[in-house]
């Protein structure tokens, strides 16, 4: 890397902004690389030891649609609004993300949900015209990533609430699968527009699925009703020549298995309550893990030292980097996230070279 190009990495006023950044790369650590992120990338997601360990905040192009409100408003950060569906949503800075409004659910009876939703008309958004926009941020050499928030369970929970969505899977479990498939129908032409459109590699499927302490179903009922739906929107995210990430958030350990069985590239955000080594262990030549990073023990702790979350990068990536198939991240709400995102870039540049 020659002085301008070193000033243009590190000066913000150097460099374009491309509108979906989430860390600007002036603020991550720069290194020397002797080959494409793309091609380091292609390396992790086919399980071979990559040339430094992947970055997902620094070494991905994010990608979707520049109209953040069609899944809930503002891509999910610090605004309140209405999503595509017509749901309202509320901006609580104790969470860092709008919920959805309280008191207000969108189908108030499971076996009714077909008359009292509408789903939006794909088909009647210019999304070559959206799609314009990244047009002068284009660069072949780093993959496409899109962050799919809002997944079928997600979606249920959202319109009928939370309680009543578990209840509705022990009682009324035909009702919900019907809507889980016609979500997943949506889905699946919406990542196809990701596709055709914004060029994207990666699809990072959000729907989260356990707590901190376990998974919020049985594996029985998860794989009744939500796996035949997920491997669907799986198998068509492989056609369509992309990767599939899932995204689910907990303890969700308990459905590792399913994932793998239905054929889940990457598992993130992998976090740590999880058994992160037996995981890797046991399917480590199957399932990806995206994850590591503990939110609410180290990164997102306030008063915590810029020192303290870099010893936990390097202890994570020492623990769960070696041999390949690691890609440290996380979601975090507090300004320790850019302190992590740099330090993965920091130690992780020469982790493999040692």
């Amino acid at each position: 890397m020659n002085n301008e190009q070193a000033n243009a990495a590190t000066d913000p006023q150097a460099m374009p902004m491309d509108p979906n950044y989430i860390i600007p790369p002036f603020l991550v650590y720069q290194f020397e690389k002797d080959i494409t992120d793309r091609e380091n990338m292609e390396l992790f997601y086919n399980h071979k030891v990559p040339h430094w360990v992947p970055n997902y905040y620094a070494d991905f192009n994010f990608r979707g649609p520049l109209k953040l409100d069609y899944d809930r408003p503002g891509g999910g950060i610090g605004t309140s609004g209405f999503d595509w569906f017509g749901q309202e949503w509320v901006f609580v800075p104790e969470a860092g993300a709008p919920m959805v409004k309280p008191g207000a659910p969108f189908i108030t009876d499971i076996t009714k949900w077909e008359t009292q939703i509408k789903f939006p008309d794909l088909d009647a958004i210019d999304w070559e015209k959206d799609a314009a926009g990244y047009k002068q941020f284009d660069n072949k050499d780093r993959m496409n990533a899109c962050i799919a928030v809002q997944g079928p369970f997600e979606r249920l929970h959202d319109m009928l609430g939370f309680e009543e969505t578990l209840i509705a899977f022990l009682e009324e479990p035909e009702a919900v699968s019907d809507f889980i498939s016609a979500m997943a129908d949506f889905k699946i032409k919406y990542f196809k527009i990701l596709r055709d459109y914004y060029d994207v590699d990666v699809v990072c499927a959000h729907d989260d699925l356990a707590s901190a302490a376990n998974g919020f179903f049985s594996v029985e009922i998860f794989n009744k009703i939500l796996k035949p739906h997920y491997k669907r929107m799986v198998d068509a995210v492989h056609d369509l020549g992309m990767y599939y990430q899932f995204h689910s958030c907990g303890k969700a350990q308990m459905y590792v298995p399913e994932f793998v069985d239905i054929g889940v590239d990457c598992w993130e955000s992998a976090q740590v309550m999880n058994d992160l080594m037996k995981i890797k262990k046991e399917y480590g030549d199957k399932l990806l893990i995206a994850g590591g990073m503990d939110s609410q023990g180290v990164i997102d702790v306030v008063g915590i030292s810029e020192e303290a979350i870099r010893q936990h990068v390097r202890a994570q990536i020492d623990l769960l980097a070696p041999g390949g198939g690691f890609m440290p991240t996380g979601f975090f709400t507090t300004g320790g996230m850019v302190t992590m995102v740099d330090e993965i870039a920091r130690y992780g540049s020469a982790f493999y070279r040692k």
